[in-house]
């Protein structure tokens, strides 16, 4: 339903993906950075890497799950078109819960990124580590491409894959998944 609508690959926005807790200091703390998903074999680096030229590099954090950890400086000396916040443990369990959670995560790590500035941080529930996460590919397309993708149309590819793949769907329309931006600019809405 995607493939032949994205542009060629030489074409697509580049992309950093990263992944934010609830109490993300306290990974930090631990891991000396922020979870920033780099390589094979990790999930949303195959899935997102086929709607978008997604940053890839030598692994140096946890080789199993392709991450390096990288500081906050990190991501402002290094712009890419798009950043991909992947919610995990953010605790929200409504659309207004996980909207406030995304909006004081890349206030706080973000505000001073490019992509920041350019209202170019898109979010999604983090689903990539199971079969879901094929469900969220049209949301992405959507928010990288507005122009090429609607909402509904989007959120119908989600329903429809829910309802033909997996025995309990739930019902798209009412469960957190992406930032709906009730107060940080972002480019898609």
């Amino acid at each position: 339903m995607l493939e032949d609508r994205v542009p060629a690959k030489e074409d697509r926005p580049s992309v950093v993906i990263v992944m934010n807790h609830k109490d993300e200091d306290k990974y930090i703390k631990s891991y000396g950075g922020i979870f920033t998903s780099v390589n094979d074999p990790a999930g949303e680096w195959q899935l997102i890497g086929k709607l978008a030229n997604v940053f890839t590099t030598d692994v140096t954090g946890s080789k199993t799950l392709g991450r390096n950890y990288y500081g906050i400086d990190w991501f402002i000396q290094n712009p890419f078109d798009y950043m991909v916040v992947m919610g995990s443990g953010t605790g929200a369990n409504t659309q207004a819960e996980y909207d406030s959670w995304f909006e004081t995560i890349t206030e706080k790590y973000y505000s001073h990124t490019e992509e920041y500035k350019n209202g170019n941080i898109l979010g999604t529930t983090y689903s990539f580590g199971g079969f879901s996460a094929y469900s969220l590919l049209p949301i992405l397309a959507w928010m990288l491409y507005p122009d090429d993708f609607t909402y509904d149309e989007a959120l119908k590819m989600r329903q429809y894959y829910y309802d033909e793949f997996v025995p309990k769907a739930p019902d798209c329309t009412t469960i957190p998944m992406y930032y709906l931006g009730s107060g940080y600019s972002a480019s898609y809405l």
